[in-house]
């Protein structure tokens, strides 16, 4: 359930990516804004699924079974749509060159054909890390685990929220130096972390879902508020929203992850259906909105998202069709 709702919330935010190229302030743009803000939960939802999933997983310290399943389920894929997306792009502009798809290839490490693909980026490289993760996870206690979820919370959010945010002077504060940033640290690492803890631990939240919908109307009106900053309005509320973020994720994974419960109970055939296809179709709904573009106007974003994750799923579900390789690209 939860890969399924980051995944949709990823193809609605991009969905969004030209409304938000228009004028600040106008009503296109406010209402984009608002729905990239509401869906931007999408990537830590993605990495806290795969923490879950990965390091609550006794095979994940067999190294030979990381290297030849895992990676290969992950890498695979990854390559395959890669090519398919350059070449794809390439016809679209009536235009194909044999070498620029090879170059392509060659710098992948250095740099994604498609924007979207950032993600695969910091997912293969936890996968590689998981095996050394998985020993540290299973061997500390409770509280040194909340301890370093702390310790990335307030030295890669808080801190450098506050660093961007506030003024010049009073940001240096909160910037790190380079050699006392906590490198192990940095990035997102700290959503896996945090998945696995919420999945292991059978935590409960008085009226969950209210404070969700609190957090989440709180993040969407600091981010609103701190995007009026070019009609010069307290500009400086822009540090709250990305604090917020891992905490409106974290309350959005045990939401889903009860309605998830919930609905295994009721033995519902669709989510065995959808959630198989939930990869490719993130692989793929790149180059589909990149073809829809050419015919859907920006400000008609919900129509492009709609056709997307429909066309997407159609095409990686029939993919899965395919003997021997249709799952393995998928």
């Amino acid at each position: 359930m939860v890969k399924i709702v980051a995944a949709s919330f990823v193809i609605l935010s991009h969905s969004c990516e030209k409304i938000l190229q228009m004028a600040n302030g106008s009503i296109h743009w406010t209402v984009g804004n608002f729905v990239t803000e509401f869906t931007s939960i999408d990537v830590p939802l993605f990495f806290m699924v795969s923490g879950a999933l990965i390091l609550n997983s006794r095979k994940t310290a067999d190294l030979k079974y990381v290297m030849k399943h895992r990676m290969i389920r992950l890498i695979l894929p990854f390559l395959v749509w890669s090519v398919l997306s350059v070449i794809f792009i390439q016809l679209l502009s009536n235009y194909f060159n044999g070498r620029d798809v090879l170059k392509s290839v060659i710098y992948l490490y250095n740099q994604p054909v498609l924007v979207s693909y950032w993600f695969m980026y910091a997912l293969i490289s936890f996968y590689l890390l998981s095996p050394i993760l998985k020993p540290i996870v299973d061997h500390i206690n409770d509280e040194t685990m909340y301890y370093l979820i702390g310790l990335w919370f307030v030295t890669n959010i808080v801190f450098n929220s506050l660093a961007v945010a506030l003024p010049a002077q009073i940001g240096r504060i909160f910037a790190a130096y380079s050699f006392g940033d906590l490198t192990f640290l940095v990035g997102n690492i700290g959503y896996f972390f945090v998945g696995y803890v919420l999945f292991k631990k059978d935590i409960k939240i008085k009226h969950l879902y209210t404070t969700f919908g609190f957090a989440m109307a709180l993040m969407l009106l600091s981010n609103y508020v701190s995007n009026l900053q070019q009609l010069g309005s307290w500009q400086y509320l822009a540090f709250l929203a990305p604090i917020l973020k891992p905490i409106v994720a974290a309350l959005a994974f045990l939401v889903f992850k009860s309605l998830d419960d919930f609905l295994q109970t009721k033995n519902t055939k669709w989510l065995r259906v959808i959630e198989p296809v939930t990869f490719g179709t993130y692989l793929t709904h790149g180059i589909i909105m990149k073809f829809l573009s050419n015919y859907i106007d920006p400000i008609h974003f919900f129509i492009t998202f709609i056709l997307t994750t429909l066309i997407a799923f159609v095409l990686v579900y029939l993919i899965r069709k395919i003997p021997v390789v249709g799952e393995k690209i998928t």
